[in-house]
């Protein structure tokens, strides 16, 4: 059986800095966003049938309806 995840968070574009966390839960990892300097909320919510506590994540960024998105990156941790 296949699984979806689900974007339930829109990031206005007056956002100019956002902090971004991942929480696992069983097999379902929460990503979450603090906007400037807000409570963190939810983003998105992926179910991955997976066994391990370790999963690999990157960067990924996309302009929804136009080209022309420009995105800075300044650090990644890993907790």
């Amino acid at each position: 059986m296949g699984y979806s995840d689900w974007s339930v968070q829109r990031i206005p574009s007056t956002v100019k800095s956002a902090k971004y966390r991942i929480e696992k839960r069983e097999h379902d990892y929460i990503i979450k966003a603090k906007l400037c300097g807000s409570e963190w909320e939810q983003l998105r919510i992926s179910h991955l049938n997976i066994s391990s506590d370790l999963v690999h994540a990157g960067i990924y960024a996309c302009a929804p309806t136009d080209d022309g998105l420009s995105c800075d990156f300044n650090y990644i941790t890993y907790n």
